[in-house]
């Protein structure tokens, strides 16, 4: 699915830019954010096709990211991977709403990586809802947010 558009969330900086470029040679769209919190900003703007997370990241981890992107109406239906070194992380679940994430061992070679995101993206969202929706005008009319 080239041209979807991917959320890319992790806090070490060389290796979200060689995620970033990987990505974008593949023909992606990426987004970048730093840590959950940043991550969830961008949910704000756009709706991704797939997010690739980093589970251990400062101010709010990868576990947490997930959780606060299941709570969110269009946030159970977006695919994700999880980018992790510990060896202990591989039996992350979605939890009641959406599916368990991929979950990638760090290191890993980027053919590993590009394999997992196709596969991810060849099942598609979670729901019927629309992919890579862009929300900023959708949301010019609405109310504020409590």
């Amino acid at each position: 699915m080239s041209g979807a558009h991917i959320l890319v969330v992790d806090d070490h900086g060389p290796l979200r830019q060689a995620l970033e470029g990987l990505l974008r040679a593949e023909g992606y769209r990426v987004t970048v954010a730093a840590d959950g919190l940043e991550g969830l900003g961008v949910l704000d703007r756009l709706v991704p096709d797939l997010i690739i997370a980093d589970i251990m990241m400062p101010r709010m981890d990868g576990l947490a990211f997930l959780a606060a992107v299941r709570a969110r109406a269009d946030g159970p239906t977006i695919p994700f991977i999880f980018l992790t070194a510990r060896a202990d992380d591989t039996a992350v679940t979605g939890g009641a709403a959406g599916p368990a994430p991929a979950t990638l061992r760090k290191p890993f070679a980027p053919d590993e990586l590009l394999a997992l995101v196709r596969a991810r993206l060849a099942h598609g969202r979670w729901s019927d809802a629309p992919a890579a929706e862009e929300r900023e005008g959708a949301q010019a009319g609405e109310g504020s947010r409590a």
